[in-house]
């Protein structure tokens, strides 16, 4: 995907390839989407060039979706990246264990795109 000049770039890691084309088709028409397969990919690529947000499954093989939330955080060039968590559990243990991590937001799946775009740019303005 060509980036366009003055968009946001939102780095997303999903290993499921359907939830990531949902996401992409959502985003990329207002945004700059890079997609990372796992969260070890993605901390390889936001730590090459950080996005202005993160949004992560919580369940990844590799290194899941808080592991790379505190990876992203012990590093000094993306310790400040907003980062939505996506995931199917639905516990409240879970949600609050993510705010308790300084997620910008936890979103269960299904998503709908309306939602998805709402706490997309909350994040993004700093209003989650």
């Amino acid at each position: 995907m060509s980036a366009s000049p003055g968009r946001p770039r939102i780095l997303i890691a999903e290993d499921d390839d359907a939830s990531r084309t949902v996401i992409v088709a959502a985003l990329a028409g207002r945004y700059n989407v890079a997609t990372a397969h796992d969260g070890r990919e993605a901390l390889r690529q936001a730590t090459l060039d950080p996005p202005q947000l993160l949004i992560t499954d919580m369940m990844m093989p590799r290194m899941d979706g808080m592991m790379l939330l505190d990876a992203l955080r012990h590093e000094p060039s993306t310790a400040a990246v907003p980062v939505i968590v996506l995931t199917a559990k639905s516990g409240s243990e879970d949600y609050q264990a993510g705010l308790d991590a300084g997620v910008a937001n936890y979103l269960a799946k299904p998503l709908t795109t309306a939602h998805l775009l709402e706490a997309v740019e909350a994040a993004l303005h700093g209003t989650a």
